[in-house]
């Protein structure tokens, strides 16, 4: 069997294929050149973004180094944070327990404070108690004594001298009486011109008596009673009333004062107690301290 020939195949280069035929008559030289010619060019935009890539770089390590410092300075002050707050509650821990036992010293302080107080106003109630029963005492001893005010004496004075005084002084009031009838008589001291004889009677009913007629003069009498009875020139009022005590004469100025505020018609003392009536046929009030006074203020 006859097969047809196969055609000779040229052989196939990825170059010029007459790459050593032109070899063959090329001068090195020339060589040389066409491969430096028949090379890939490097471009221009990759170095510029090896640069950029470059510069972005060396910016995040910056960035980075600068945050990790930050970053440290943060991690220090927190610690030191934690620090003052653990400080701070330690502190708040031992405040609490001072103000709890401030609390506890305040309780009891304010509980010794109030049994202070209660045996205080014990006390102040027993004191009162004592007082008054001392002033009631007092004035026991002055239901007979009267006093002759607003005279004028002269530095000493015999008691003869002040009984013949006290006698004209009674006279004048149509009382009559002897040296029996007197317990004791004196001028009471003071800086003052005007002075006042104390003149303590046998009898309280005597002394009772010469104060119903020193009213009933001076009820009836224009002038009133005065000096002149005693050669006094000009004359002066003669003022004759009951020797109270000190608190009780204190009780009545208030009392006086404020039954004109309060528009009572009487105020008077009577065996040492001080005495009110609003109107003449109203009920008669002792008036026994100033709490009282108060009391019928806020209820009028």
């Amino acid at each position: 069997m006859m097969r047809t020939p196969v055609k000779s195949q040229q052989p196939q280069y990825g170059s010029a294929p007459d790459l050593q035929q032109n070899t063959d008559s090329t001068s090195p030289n020339e060589y040389n050149n066409i491969l430096r010619s028949n090379k890939r060019r490097r471009c221009d935009c990759e170095a510029e973004c090896e640069s950029k890539l470059d510069s972005f770089i060396n910016t995040l390590t910056a960035w980075r180094q600068d945050t990790d410092e930050k970053l440290s300075n943060i991690q220090s002050c927190m610690y030191e944070i934690k620090k003052q707050n653990g400080e701070l509650l330690a502190s708040n821990a031992e405040i609490e327990r001072s103000i709890d036992f401030l609390s506890q010293k305040y309780d009891d302080l304010n509980i010794k404070l109030n049994d202070y107080q209660t045996k205080s106003k014990e006390f102040d109630e027993r004191l009162s108690k004592i007082e008054y029963n001392l002033d009631d005492i007092d004035r026991t001893t002055r239901l007979s004594t009267l006093e002759i005010r607003n005279l004028s004496l002269k530095q000493r004075m015999t008691q003869e001298e002040l009984i013949d005084i006290t006698s004209r002084v009674f006279k004048e009031l149509s009382v009559e009486i002897v040296h029996s009838d007197l317990y004791d008589i004196r001028v009471l001291p003071s800086k003052s011109e005007n002075k006042t004889i104390l003149v303590t009677l046998n009898s309280i009913i005597t002394k009772n008596y010469i104060l119903k007629a020193y009213k009933e003069y001076n009820r009836q009498s224009n002038s009133k009673l005065n000096t002149t009875i005693l050669m006094e020139d000009p004359p002066r009022k003669i003022y004759i009333a009951e020797h109270l005590t000190s608190r009780t004469r204190k009780l009545f100025h208030a009392a006086r004062e404020f039954a004109k505020a309060e528009s009572f018609k009487h105020c008077w003392t009577a065996y040492g107690r001080v005495l009110w009536r609003k109107e003449d046929n109203a009920k008669l009030i002792v008036v026994s301290s100033e709490l009282q006074l108060l009391e019928i203020k806020s209820k009028n």
